[in-house]
């Protein structure tokens, strides 16, 4: 198995272990394994992790493990049980390089990647300590928040944006908890519902939504889902009914 920079793999290729008859063999049940996989990530997040190496190495980059055949998943969970591992190595990326050089450059951007890193990882800053995926996660984080920021206001237009000096205040970013804004935007968020055009969906989205407004635990479990199982997608209504129906079924969302 050949696999490209910056992945690395400890002990033997997880399909070489497979193909040698090292694993028993699992029912073909691609729905059990594809919930199995989903449930590892959920409760174990070396997992996660692990699942995600082993998608971008070898599954194509797709991680949804209901987008893969049960030889791929099997081999996925009797790997990791046997103490298999990827791991990445310490060459740093572009990306790195980018969020190293933002945090020399803005004191804002320093203190947000700061933020973000005590919220969703270690709290460790070295970017070049993180694997791809966080570092996108990030830097789609930040996409959110500006877009949000700048759609309160008043609708500027991107061709003809006021110097820095210019634009609002923004409100002093505070050590960030789940749930709290990482930039200021006053006290209360924005937010707006829009119809699908079904109202069965629209009802099933508006519950997820208020499930998360509830308390910072179901905002990140909706978030663990979204990342395990849906690429990331957090938006409700980018999903359809049956995989809305699924988390509100798993979670138990009123």
């Amino acid at each position: 198995l050949k696999l490209s920079a910056p992945w690395v793999l400890v002990r033997a290729p997880l399909h070489a272990m497979a193909k040698r008859g090292g694993f028993h063999n699992m029912p073909p049940d691609v729905g059990n394994l594809a919930q199995e996989v989903k449930d590892m990530q959920r409760s174990d997040g070396t997992a996660k992790e692990q699942w995600w190496l082993y998608c971008d190495a070898q599954g194509g980059g797709v991680r949804d493990p209901a987008k893969h055949n049960a030889d791929f998943l099997s081999t996925f969970i009797n790997s990791y049980r046997s103490g298999m591992r990827f791991e990445t190595t310490s060459e740093p990326s572009n990306l790195a390089d980018m969020i190293k050089e933002g945090q020399r450059r803005s004191a804002n951007w320093k203190q947000a990647w700061s933020n973000y890193c005590l919220m969703c990882s270690d709290g460790k800053n070295d970017p070049t300590k993180k694997d791809q995926s966080f570092l996108v996660g990030f830097l789609d984080y930040m996409g959110q928040r500006g877009c949000m920021a700048m759609s309160g206001m008043g609708g500027m237009a991107m061709g003809h944006m006021a110097p820095a000096a210019t634009f609002p205040q923004m409100a002093p970013m505070a050590p960030m908890g789940m749930g709290v804004p990482m930039m200021g935007l006053g006290a209360k968020r924005l937010r707006t519902d829009v119809s699908s055009g079904d109202p069965e969906k629209d009802q099933l989205v508006n519950r997820i939504k208020a499930f998360q407004r509830g308390s910072d635990e179901q905002k990140q479990q909706w978030w663990n889902f979204c990342d395990s199982s849906l690429g990331g997608k957090r938006d409700p209504a980018k999903h359809d009914i049956a995989t809305l129906e699924e988390f509100i079924a798993d979670y138990g969302v009123d």
